[in-house]
């Protein structure tokens, strides 16, 4: 039997059969030093462990391209954190800020979603906007702690935080954390990609979840990258503003090669794009295009960088 991050969540629900339940606690037997994790309230530490367990799950079984694999890691990680040696459920109830454990009590989450073609605006229950490009799923309580407010992203979104001293405001990805108190910045991460923020306005925490460097203080106009293979952080500075045309509808490239490119059509037109000849992927496009059709994008950049292109049906082929 898989374990999938939806077998997990039904798991946390109470409703998996006698069978499920037995195969879901010996994949989470199998996780080193949860048990330690649970005990020591490292809540950080288990997270990791099972973004990292589902994303190596998913290389091996890949899932159709339109199907958001990460159904919610806080159900993963609650499941992972409550579990304990004697499989005593939450016999260590966490008090840091943020917790997902409660004792005696069901937390509810809540999922904003968008689908590859679309991009939407939110409104959290703090009053914080969220855009979400396309492709991208925002994980968060139905009501925020009197100490913080916690949120999971996986894709990309350009967040205006509300105001509160009193409460900062965490995004987890699979690699990274992100804090304030109150401003506006673009995170996106995308499964298999590096992590990018870019800030926008005030001042934001950047913290790698595995790597051993320093974590970042970001100011307006500055970024911060987490690459993925390297497992480091680095920060560089920026003009803000052409990293979130997308809320407006506009479309930008910045010196990427045409590798980098058709996953970002493929999320924005709800596409399959085939490049045909490693000589064409590595090609460069600079542009910028306000809310674009397909057949006009592809006719600036076949004109740019000397390719062709076949449009048929929802997929677009660059030879």
């Amino acid at each position: 039997m898989r374990i999938t991050p939806e077998l997990l969540q039904k798991y946390h629900d109470g409703l998996c059969t006698e069978a499920e339940s037995r195969e879901v606690e010996q994949w989470l037997a199998a996780t080193d030093d949860l048990d330690g994790y649970a005990q020591q309230g490292d809540e950080e530490a288990a997270i990791s462990e099972i973004w990292q367990k589902l994303d190596l799950q998913e290389r091996h079984h890949p899932k159709p391209p339109r199907i958001a694999w990460l159904y919610p890691l806080l159900a993963a990680a609650a499941a992972c954190l409550l579990l304990v040696a004697s499989w005593n459920y939450f016999r260590h109830p966490a008090t840091q800020p943020g917790s997902i454990a409660v004792v005696g009590k069901k937390i509810e989450y809540r999922y904003l979603q968008t689908a590859d073609g679309e991009r939407k605006r939110f409104l959290l229950p703090d009053s914080t906007v969220v855009y979400l490009n396309a492709g991208s799923r925002l994980t968060y309580p139905a009501g925020f702690s009197d100490t913080a407010r916690v949120a999971w992203l996986t894709g990309e979104g350009y967040f205006e935080v509300a105001k509160d001293s009193t409460r900062p405001f965490t995004i987890h990805t699979a690699s990274t954390r992100t804090t304030v108190l109150g401003t506006a910045f673009n995170l996106k991460s995308y499964p298999g990609s590096n992590v990018t923020l870019v800030v926008s306005e005030g001042k934001v925490r950047f913290a790698s979840k595995t790597a051993g460097t320093a974590p970042l203080i970001l100011t307006a106009n500055e970024r911060g990258i987490y690459d993925l293979r390297e497992d480091r952080l680095a920060q560089d500075r920026v003009y803000a503003r052409g990293h979130y045309g997308w809320v407006h509808d506009k479309l930008a490239f910045d010196n990427q090669p045409l590798s980098d490119i058709a996953p970002v059509l493929e999320r924005w037109y709800g596409i399959k794009v085939v490049i045909t000849a490693p000589e064409l992927a590595a090609r460069r496009c600079t542009g910028s295009f306000v809310n674009p059709s397909l057949e006009n994008l592809m006719g600036s950049l076949a004109y740019s960088l000397n390719i062709k292109y076949k449009i048929e049906n929802k997929n677009l082929t660059i030879y």
